[in-house]
């Protein structure tokens, strides 16, 4: 199953660990979370790590305070920082999701986040471009003020400029979204990155699928950047 905040509810996870033990099921897994649930429970991340928890995926977005706020992220870089820090302190991996695309955002911004990102030396880095997907606060307010580029719901992929930016045209935001994976991915040590387990005897056919998810992300995000470098030749062109 998926759940896109599994840490929201520690009581919860608690009781998911309880019955990972009870039943005697021995899998290796992941989960969504936020940096400032991990930093308030930092006992909730040394359980989940005791039942097979290898992997945590947070909404980091941003090396911005500012640009924070604009996604009323409610978490600041400090937390960030800790939040990091406690999962490594239990072995367990971190993925970094970044936004950029703010309609505020400057070229400087961005790649002041992607600084950010190779300081807080996620094991993966994910940069997607903001979007203001149909339904959300966000839609509504870039509707009302006219700040949508276009209503191809094709391109509501986080993948694609969607909102007019203040300082950055379209291309430049896809040129810098490029940028940002080149930025991160130069060091390859990540891609060869011996990963622990937290001591757990892992079966090998569980240990393959856990590094078969890694390089899959690792492929998804190659395949992002060739992508977008060939939209924007094909513009240029």
């Amino acid at each position: 199953f998926l759940d896109d905040n599994f840490t929201l509810n520690p009581k919860r996870v608690y009781e998911f660990a309880y019955e990972l033990e009870k039943r005697n099921i021995d899998i290796i897994w992941w989960c969504f979370s936020r940096a400032d649930t991990i930093v308030k429970n930092e006992a909730m991340v040394k359980r989940m790590a005791e039942v097979g928890l290898y992997r945590v995926f947070l909404g980091l977005e941003s090396g911005s305070e500012d640009v924070l706020d604009d996604y009323n992220k409610h978490i600041s870089l400090n937390q960030q920082v800790e939040a990091i820090k406690i999962l490594q302190k239990y072995g367990v991996l971190v993925h970094g999701s970044f936004i950029i695309g703010d309609e505020n955002e400057t070229e400087e911004m961005i790649m002041n986040t992607v600084k950010w990102a190779r300081k807080l030396n996620p094991d993966l880095a994910q940069f997607s471009v903001l979007c203001p997907f149909p339904g959300t606060k966000l839609y509504e307010d870039m509707e009302r003020e006219g700040k949508l580029l276009h209503h191809n719901w094709q391109g509501f992929d986080a993948l694609h400029p969607t909102i007019k930016m203040k300082y950055l045209k379209p291309k430049q935001l896809q040129k810098l979204t490029i940028k940002s994976y080149r930025k991160f991915y130069v060091n390859f040590e990540k891609l060869f990155k011996k990963e622990n387990l937290n001591g757990h005897e892992i079966k090998k056919s569980k240990l393959k699928e856990n590094k078969d998810n890694f390089f899959e992300t690792m492929k998804s995000s190659i395949n992002l950047y060739m992508q977008l470098k060939k939209e924007i030749l094909k513009k240029v062109n």
